[in-house]
């Protein structure tokens, strides 16, 4: 039995209670920052200030709260080791993230979707599928490539024949450097591939001589976790579970107050008006310094053998190019568009599927992002209603 403390008394610690195990953990107390809940009783445990923690014997202090950032800076302050504080809903939603969503997808779309949205971070942040015209599912993950965008549809068509019946649309969510970019090489994102291992069992390009040991690593913190957590109860409070994991994860989106960012150690674009220039350089160099021939013609394959599938299907494909912050379009290379372009109008004429690209969309100002080249919530909501009404539904 894990004798766990839960930080946060509030809806995050709700939901997190709603999946835990009880069978396998216990929890000893509730830690909270608000001085009027310290020294009530909860659940029959009491709620104590944050000091009070080192006097209790526990395996885990498990953060049930949105704050997460603030309060493990809170925690480390005041001498917990690190090893035993548990972001929950920044670290569990991102290592099972492609797992959650293929959960909230079975449960939201028995009867059938009619729009599937895959992509990158971009198109994560920037369509809001509850927003789009008809059933919509947004499939799209931080650090995603053209692979996994074509087997996450592959998968859904060979074991979810039934609720893809209905479905007509996908958008294809693509960046200027998508045809440039294979996660698995990366070494800033090839970890991310270990989150599709449990489904999709395919690890592309990932180094077969590096995965064994890195999967055991990623497998470990699954374990770590499912340790806490009932499988049957997060199955069944999947849709509050994800909406508070997302407010959490996800709040930058949701704030219009250019100042909030500082405060809280996300983007800021305070930040940005120092040294600006020299900054966005450097973010956008990050973005396009890229020149891999070789991923390129492996991706044209997979983007091919995606469109093919899709048309095998009656489905139309929509391939859209995301808004980006006037401070970024500005500073981007040109070689790139025009590479990009050179890839994908030659796809359009074979396939003759509609293109959208707002990459430098003037309809949009600084306060519809959440940095350079990602939208808020606020913006999200506007591109999803321009898509509502340019595409040719």
């Amino acid at each position: 039995m894990l004798e766990i403390i839960l930080f946060g008394t509030g809806s995050g610690c709700k939901n997190i209670k709603s999946i835990l195990n009880f069978k396998l953990v216990n929890v000893i107390a509730y830690a909270d920052n608000d001085t009027i809940k310290q020294d009530e009783i909860m659940d029959g445990v009491p709620i104590i200030n944050p000091k009070d923690i080192i006097k209790y014997n526990y395996d885990y202090v498990i953060i049930a709260s949105m704050y997460f950032d603030s309060i493990s800076k809170q925690l480390f302050n005041l001498g917990i080791n690190e090893k035993k504080i548990i972001c929950f809903y920044k670290e569990y939603t991102k290592i099972q993230e492609f797992y959650l969503k293929m959960l909230l997808f079975n449960k939201m779309f028995i009867n059938g979707v009619e729009i599937l949205v895959t992509g990158m971070s971009y198109g994560d942040w920037g369509i809001k599928a509850d927003v789009l015209t008809n059933r919509a599912f947004n499939f799209a993950l931080a650090n995603q490539d053209l692979f996994y965008d074509y087997n996450i549809v592959k998968y859904l068509f060979e074991h979810k024949a039934e609720v893809m019946k209905s479905l007509k649309y996908v958008i294809i969510d693509l960046c200027y450097f998508s045809f440039e970019y294979d996660m698995s090489k990366s070494v800033v994102t090839k970890e991310n591939i270990f989150r599709y291992q449990g489904i999709l069992k395919n690890k592309h390009n990932y180094p077969s001589d590096e995965f064994e040991n890195g999967y055991k690593k990623f497998a470990d913190k699954v374990e770590l976790y499912n340790g806490f957590i009932d499988d049957k109860k997060l199955n069944n409070h999947i849709l509050n579970f994800i909406d508070v994991s997302n407010k959490s994860t996800n709040k930058l989106k949701d704030v219009a107050d250019k100042n909030y960012f500082m405060k809280n150690g996300y983007f800021s674009w305070i930040d940005y008006e120092k040294d600006l220039n020299e900054k966005v350089r450097k973010q956008v160099s990050s973005d396009t310094h890229k020149n891999y021939p070789k991923t390129v013609e492996e991706n044209k394959y997979i983007f091919d053998n995606y469109l093919q599938l899709l048309i095998r299907h009656n489905v139309k494909p929509i391939i859209v190019v995301l808004p980006t912050c006037k401070l970024y379009y500005n500073n981007y290379p040109n070689f790139m568009k025009k590479h990009f372009y050179d890839i994908i109008i030659k796809f359009k004429y074979k396939y003759g599927f509609q293109f959208l690209d707002y990459f430098d969309y003037d309809l949009f100002d600084d306060n519809d992002f959440a940095d350079l080249s990602h939208l808020n919530a606020k913006g999200a909501e506007k591109m999803t209603g321009i898509l509502n009404e340019t595409v040719n539904w």
